[in-house]
């Protein structure tokens, strides 16, 4: 078969230049001498001629795409075969690609929005005929100096390459690689603007192509892709499981706009946006005055002023509603964040919030230190200017209003408590998990709660008692739990969220349930895998970014009607399942704005003993969990590069200011923790569906290595030992004593583990081996608070109490002779100490510094010369949450 070149002739079509060439094939600019016109021709890979089946589905693909007349479209003239190839004649389209006008920088609103419609208007075209793209980028869009676009290439990836399921890709950035004759085994397109089904080998519909619609926007906005990464396996694990760095977005891209990039880069395809058509419509409605004019910039004095008037007015006439609903800003303490577990819960009677922030505290090391402390409840009457904190809150999570709006609800240190708002004193219903997962309070006195992240929902008296179980996990369905109960007006009937770690078991089973406290089997009413809120006539979802409202009847619990948008963006934590949303009885809403768990990037600096700041590296993290490398040159943090979605971990180099990625797990990669030689990192992964403890090297090459099956752990790495042969970790049973942690040892060598350390009263966790290896710190909640302690080792016969006024995060110095750790406040404590013979002679903590700044992650050098930490940048506060006011409903 001879090679193709400039001047080669068939039939009556003469070669001039090669302009492309791809897995589709070569692409000349030749010559019809017939007509006396230029046209393109691809010549198609050998495999389409010698494969019977491919041909076939070729040539009725090509047929179907010249059977469509559309401006937008490029013109199938026809296809030949010659000379032992197969040809395809098709318009030559002048001007530059899209792919080539991105790469000048982003395009300006207007100009990005006319193309993406006119790109719209031509899917819907294919669509309709049941043609898909299956390959829609930027380098197929062709731009027309007349500044019309045309789209190359509509259904001819499928024809020509097969259908894709599963297997790996070889290229960037385009992914061509042919199978065998079936075409399975193959993945193919373009690895950033795949859509996740396709990125997952499943067959593909016109969903697909609105996804990569979505992408196309989104860079041409942006000018960067919404998914990415340096190779085809990180941009494939981007597109499953990150979510788009919504903030690229210039900031005066309008609602509109965003809706629609929310709606079609939803990974379900289920809840993807339902055309093409759809999507033009939308791009082109126009914005509403109060949409399109900015956000004012309000003077807190003045916001705060506005709303109590507002409120009071509210409150003195409570039986009146407001004839229109209003939206007012309700901002948080100054200085305060939300805490990852805390959705703000609106009162039933519309007066009182009580939302957990997470300011004036530190998450500390490792999951467990993020869920159970460095946070506290904060009741905000809406009639007042001020939120106060309530006393011996520390630790709380998922507050739940009682039925009188008297009491709330909410987790802590292990129990579930409830708190009188009147006098601001609590006492505890019964035992639970150190981190709940929501609780609802039914009008008789019944509390129907999630006690953990891995467990059924139990029902419990409010005057406390012993639980007993209402649901019954699904054995089928890997890492399943039931979370965020809601009870139903008849006091028998309630709705929960089912959950998996496991995307796919997610997006299989997940959604809203329907079932009975009499028992009975559960309803699915909603494939939606996350908490509802229930509002009047209606329930509270989150569809991807968005903030929806349901129509739904609770009396005969049905979902009524299609989802109405009430925020383009609402804040929610993806690896809880949570939504920062509530409303009141009377049809008060409150939510929190914003994209992903976090929405504000935090500063790494450095502090000194005295607490003075200096910066450590020009780059802002999403991150709470870092440590120092043993020679103070690097650090390693598990990191949301996105803002959303799971964590990985990634090292950063202080000489060469750089920040590059380690890992790249389907769900979160925590609690890392370098060998004290430097060559590793320790640290716990979610992937398996289990929180199995990996390795991997700290310079990025190999691949993790699992070194310690969980099974029905959950685990959270702590400390290698100063020899490097044994890695401590926290672990808590999933079936015994659920959620109070213990602390174990690994032997590397044998890969066995073994308990080291527990207490029936209470938690024990962030254990660290002293450099001479003969005392053990660790923290325990034996008093009633987190202290810090320390036992001799290996005995443990003998033991003292460090710290005196709460204490967590200890760290040893390299000689052995101080700890430092960290108050529930953010102050930083030292306790010197001398040991001799068998006794450590502790000294009496002296306060070191009270950091002005939350410190949300905190790394003491080895000399504990300075502290390496995570601080919100200075001058910046959390967004303010959004208050609307006689909402009607559905």
């Amino acid at each position: 078969m001879s090679s193709l070149g400039s001047g080669t002739s068939f039939l009556h079509y003469q070669l001039i230049e090669k302009i492309g060439q791809g897995g589709m094939g070569e692409v000349w600019r030749a010559t019809d001498t017939t007509l006396g016109r230029e046209v393109a021709v691809k010549a198609l890979p050998d495999s389409v001629l010698q494969d019977p089946e491919r041909l076939a589905r070729f040539e009725r693909e090509a047929k179907a795409l010249a059977a469509l007349n559309h401006p937008g479209v490029a013109t199938i003239h026809g296809f030949h075969r010659e000379g032992g190839r197969l040809f395809l004649v098709m318009e030559l389209v002048p001007g530059e690609d899209l792919a080539q006008r991105i790469a000048r920088g982003a395009l300006p609103l207007e100009e990005a929005r006319d193309i993406a419609v006119q790109i719209a208007e031509a899917l819907e075209a294919a669509h309709d005929r049941g043609i898909v793209h299956r390959d829609l980028k930027p380098a197929n869009v062709k731009l027309l100096p007349s500044g019309r676009i045309k789209v190359l290439d509509f259904g001819l990836a499928k024809a020509v390459l097969g259908e894709i399921s599963s297997g790996s890709a070889t290229a960037l950035p385009t992914v061509t690689s042919a199978g065998p004759p079936t075409g399975m085994g193959v993945i193919l397109g373009t690895a950033a603007y795949m859509s996740p089904e396709q990125a997952k080998g499943k067959p593909v519909d016109r969903r697909a192509d609105l996804w990569s619609f979505g992408c196309l926007l989104f860079e041409m906005l942006a000018g960067r892709r919404p998914f990415d990464g340096e190779t085809v396996s990180e941009t494939l694990a981007s597109v499953l499981k990150d979510a788009p760095e919504w903030g690229a977005l210039p900031a005066g891209t309008p609602p509109a706009v965003r809706r629609v990039l929310a709606r079609c880069l939803e990974k379900d395809p289920a809840r993807r946006i339902r055309s093409a058509a759809d999507a033009a419509l939308d791009l082109q409605t126009p914005e509403t005055a109060q949409e399109a004019s900015p956000r004012r910039s309000w003077l807190p004095w003045a916001l705060a002023a506005g709303l109590a008037l507002t409120l009071l007015a509210m409150l003195l006439r409570p039986s009146v509603p407001a004839p229109v609903s209003r939206s007012v800003e309700l901002a948080l303490p100054e200085g305060q964040i939300l805490s990852d577990l805390a959705p703000p819960a609106l009162s039933p009677d519309g007066t009182t919030i009580v939302l957990v922030s997470a300011g004036t505290s530190l998450p500390g090391s490792g999951k467990v230190r993020q869920e159970q402390a460095g946070s506290r409840l904060y009741l905000r009457s809406l009639g007042s200017f001020t939120a106060e904190p309530v006393p011996g809150s520390e630790g709380a999570s998922f507050p739940f209003w009682s039925p009188d709006s008297r009491q709330v609800g909410y987790f802590a240190a292990g129990e579930l408590r409830r708190l009188d708002v009147a006098s601001k004193t609590s006492q505890v219903v019964c035992s639970c998990a150190a981190w709940g997962r929501g609780g609802s309070w039914g009008k008789d006195g019944t509390i129907l709660f999630a006690p953990n992240s891995n467990a059924p929902l139990l029902a419990v008296a409010a005057s406390g008692g012993e639980p007993r179980q209402v649901t019954t996990l699904e054995a089928a369905i890997p890492d399943v739990s039931h979370r965020f109960p809601i009870l139903l007006p008849d006091g028998e009937h309630f709705l929960y969220t089912l959950w998996s770690n496991s995307p796919e078991a997610l997006a299989q089973h997940g959604g809203i349930y329907l079932a009975s406290l009499k028992g009975g089997p559960a309803k699915r009413l909603l494939s939606d895998p996350t908490q509802a809120v229930l509002a009047p006539g209606a329930l509270l979802l989150r569809r991807g970014e968005q903030l929806v409202a349901v129509g739904f009847d609770p009396d005969g619990a049905v979902v009524k009607a299609e989802a109405t948008t009430l925020s383009p963006s609402v804040r929610f934590s993806p690896s809880v399942g949570d939504l920062y949303a509530s409303a009141s009885s009377r049809g008060d809403l409150v939510f929190a704005e914003g994209e992903g768990a976090t929405t504000t990037a935090l500063e790494l600096v450095w502090l000194d003993r005295s607490g003075s700041a200096s910066q450590a590296m020009d780059r802002a993290l999403q991150t709470s969990d870092l440590q120092l490398s043993p020679d103070g040159t690097r650090f390693v943090a598990a990191v949301s590069p996105r803002q959303t979605g799971s964590d990985d971990l990634w090292v950063g180099e202080f000489a060469r200011g750089t920040v590059v990625r380690l890992t790249s797990g389907i769900n979160d990669s925590f609690a890392p923790r370098w060998s004290p030689d430097g060559r590793f990192v320790a640290y716990s992964n979610r992937d398996t569906g289990n929180e199995d403890i990996y390795r991997i090297r700290g310079d990025g090459t190999g691949v993790p290595e699992r070194i310690f099956d969980a099974k029905d752990l959950d685990t959270t790495v702590s400390e290698w030992t100063p020899d490097g042969r044994t890695l401590l970790f926290d672990a808590a049973s999933k079936t015994v004593r659920r959620g109070q942690t213990q602390v174990w040892a690994l032997d590397l060598a044998t890969r066995q583990a073994k308990l080291l350390l527990d207490d029936a009263r209470a938690p024990v966790r962030e254990a660290a081996l002293s450099p001479d290896g003969r005392w053990l710190a660790y923290v325990s909640e034996e008093s009633g608070q987190e202290e810090v302690y320390v036992r001799s080792f290996p005995a443990l016969d003998r033991k003292w109490q460090i710290s005196q006024q709460g204490g967590s995060a200890p760290h040893w110095s390299r000689d052995g002779r101080e700890i430092v750790f960290v108050a529930a406040d953010v102050r930083v404590f030292a306790a010197a100490l001398a040991p001799q013979g068998d006794d450590l002679n502790p000294g009496v903590p002296r306060l070191l510094f009270t950091s002005p700044r939350a410190l949300l992650a905190f790394a003491p050098s080895p000399d504990h010369a300075r502290f390496l930490s995570a601080v919100l940048p200075a001058g910046r506060t959390e967004p303010p949450m959004r208050l609307l006011l006689g909402w009607k409903g559905l």
